[in-house]
Parts: C-alpha cells; sequence; structure tokens
C-alpha cells in the first residue's frame, strides 16, 4: 500500500477550511490529494489561482497532488493536447485524464521532463494505457485511478472493478480507488450538487467506512485509498488507520488466529473439529467460495464420528461458525466460516458459533489456501 488520500473542493468550502482539512489529514498519516479541474472558464481565473495557493500550501506538507481535467480543460484554455508546462507551474504532482486521448498524446504526455505523473482513468477500460505502451509512454510516469459516482446505482459493478484493477496490476501500474463518507454526514463536501455517496464500487455507497478500506484491501489490487468527499473526522481518519495497522500485521502472520464464541449446544466432537484440527491449524480450501471459509479436512479424519443435525439455522449471517451434519452425506465433518449474510436453503448447517466482532475483518484476509487456527473466547 503507498498512499492514503483525501480530496478538496477549496472552491466550495473556502481556502482556510481546505487547508484545515489537509492539516488535520496530514496529521493522520494522509499524503495525497485529489484536485478537481474540471468546468474551468478561460474567462475567471479564480479556480486556478484558488488551486495554486492550496497546492503550494499540500506539497509544502509533502502531499502528493492530483487534479483531474479533461479534452475539455484543454481546449477551454487553449492548450496544446501534448501540453505539460502549464500544469508544471501549478505546481502540481500529475494530472488525472477523466477522459483520454486514445494512447498517443499520453504516451507523449508521459515523457515529459517534469516529472509529473500522468494518471489514466481506471474505470474506462485498458485500451489506452496499452496503446500508450505500445507507442512508447514511460511506465514509470504512469499511474491509474478509478471514478467515484455521485448518482445511486451508477457505481462500478465488482466483477468490472476486478477485471479492469487485474489488467494495471499486471503491468506493473500504481492504482487508488475511492472511499465514500456517509450521504448523511453534513460535512461531506463533493464537486457536484447530486450526492448520493461517491464510491468506485457500487456496493460501498452505504458501506462503512473501514468495510470499503478492508473490502479494497482484500482484493491486494488497489496501492492508494482516497476519501471522494471532502470532511473526513479525526475519528474517521483514525479508524482508516486503525483497518491498515491490522492489515499490516495479518500481512505478516503465516497464521491467522481468529477467535470465536461457541454456543452452548456445540458438541463435543464439533469443538474437537474446530480447536484440535491437525496440529490445530485449518486450511482453507484453494478453489475457496464467495460464501465461506471452508476446511474440508475434518471431514476426513473424523468422517466415522456421529455428527447429528442440530441447531441449523437458514438464516446465516457473517461470521457464523459451522460444523456440518450427516444430512450432507460426504460433507459430513466440514468445518465453515460464513464471510457474508445470506440464506441457506439446507438443513444440513449446524450453528455452533460466532467470530466476535473484533475479529471479523480478518475474514477478508483468508484466501486460497492460508492457514488459520481457531482461539476459544468464554
Amino acid at each position: 500500500m503507498n498512499k492514503l488520500g483525501i480530496s478538496v473542493y477549496p472552491e466550495i468550502t473556502g481556502i482556510k477550511k481546505t487547508k484545515d482539512y489537509i492539516d488535520l489529514a496530514s496529521k493522520n498519516g494522509f499524503n495525497r490529494i485529489f484536485m478537481n479541474l474540471l468546468e474551468i472558464d478561460k474567462n475567471d481565473d479564480t479556480k486556478i489561482k484558488v488551486l495554486k495557493e492550496i497546492t503550494k500550501y499540500a506539497r509544502n506538507k509533502k502531499f502528493e497532488v492530483i487534479v483531474d481535467v479533461n479534452p475539455q480543460v484543454y481546449e477551454e484554455l487553449s492548450l496544446p493536447k501534448n501540453e505539460i508546462d502549464f500544469f508544471a507551474n501549478l505546481e502540481i504532482s500529475g494530472i488525472r485524464l477523466d477522459e483520454d486521448f486514445g494512447g498517443k498524446i499520453e504516451a507523449e504526455l508521459s515523457n515529459n521532463k517534469k516529472y509529473l505523473k500522468i494518471e489514466l482513468n481506471a474505470s474506462a477500460g485498458t485500451s489506452t494505457i496499452d496503446n500508450a505502451l505500445k507507442l512508447g509512454a514511460n511506465p514509470s510516469n504512469l499511474i491509474a485511478c478509478h471514478n467515484f459516482y455521485p448518482m445511486e446505482y451508477t457505481g462500478l459493478d465488482r466483477e468490472r472493478f476486478i477485471e479492469l484493477s487485474s489488467h494495471y496490476k499486471a503491468i506493473g501500474v500504481r492504482v487508488a480507488a475511492f472511499i465514500t463518507l456517509p450521504t448523511a454526514q453534513e460535512d461531506a463536501v463533493g464537486p457536484w450538487n447530486v450526492n448520493d455517496g461517491m464510491p468506485t464500487i457500487e456496493e460501498h455507497r452505504f458501506m462503512k467506512l473501514e468495510e470499503q478500506v478492508l473490502d479494497f484491501l482484500s482484493t491486494g489490487l488497489i496501492d492508494d485509498i482516497i476519501i471522494s468527499s471532502q470532511g473526513a473526522t479525526e475519528e474517521q481518519f483514525k479508524a482508516i488507520n486503525k483497518v491498515f495497522d491490522n492489515f499490516k500485521k495479518l500481512k505478516n502472520e503465516e497464521i491467522i488466529e481468529i477467535r470465536i464464541k461457541f454456543n452452548q449446544n456445540i458438541t463435543e466432537v464439533e469443538k474437537d473439529i474446530i480447536l484440535n484440527n491437525k496440529n490445530k491449524v485449518h486450511n482453507n480450501r484453494p478453489d475457496y467460495t464467495a460464501y465461506f471459509i471452508r476446511s474440508t479436512w475434518p471431514r476426513i479424519t473424523y468422517k466415522d464420528e456421529v455428527i447429528k443435525a442440530h441447531d441449523s439455522s437458514l438464516e446465516l449471517k457473517l461470521g457464523d461458525v459451522i460444523i456440518l451434519n450427516e444430512n450432507l452425506g460426504r460433507y459430513k465433518g466440514e468445518f465453515h466460516i460464513a464471510k457474508k449474510n445470506f440464506q441457506d436453503n439446507v438443513n444440513g448447517r449446524n450453528l455452533v458459533g460466532k467470530v466476535i466482532d473484533e475479529d471479523l475483518y480478518k475474514i477478508n484476509f483468508i484466501k486460497d489456501g492460508t492457514k488459520f487456527k481457531i482461539i476459544e473466547v468464554k
């Protein structure tokens, strides 16, 4: 993970409030800024003056500042498509092409001598970066950032997000994406009057801030995470940092420990499956599913044990701890942990416990073949 970022809209919130916000973000370890230069008016240089003042302030605090532009901005300011000096004079770190030029211009821009990053719109497809690289782009100056989507039901589909991000990551390009503050948060400011939240992925729109961050981290595809609205509180900054700290710790653990509380009706066999599996360690299947962490070895070692159906639930929730009973035949004895809330249609899963709230985040990081160990809490 490279950077944590904020977005600022000084033309809306004012210069002082924006500088105070930058100070707060800097204090909490954030070091990247997204700014918007769209809807520019060549007859009014106010937006440029404000941008320069904020950029200078942010750069003095070691922020990377990327400014959003598009071909219409070039036209409005009468700039040639391969112009770089104008943007370098703004003292920014790079420009984000919200709409692209198809590859040739991007290749030229990336070979600039001003050390400016050229950021492509990762949500818009992959043909431009492929063309740019074929045409001699400097890969060290190319980065990518997804869109955010202020109107409900317009955010990226998860599968499309994974597909696009994977392509950029495969060719070594740094990728950023946006998380959204709650829509009900009074001080949350975006660039437009439509604000149903401003996430990159549609399913993030009404998720908690920490859940959005955790989801991006668990994909392994996003380098920089940016808050799309201006107005995060110090508590929110700290909450994001806590997720990052937990993530760093998990990355260094060979075996992930998950604490669970057993239900009163769990049998001795079921408890033994969970706590005393071979070497007391479980492995998630390499062909893992979106619904369960799945330890399948116990169905072999405990195949002769009697596991009757009890406490089965058709309403499964994130963190539910499950042992498969004899109603599921050869699967009897498997140990599962639910990865999401969903409706079960088989009376074959004994609900025997629950992952404690403080460890629910770890579920996202158990991937193919991940080793994990269960710790019982009373």
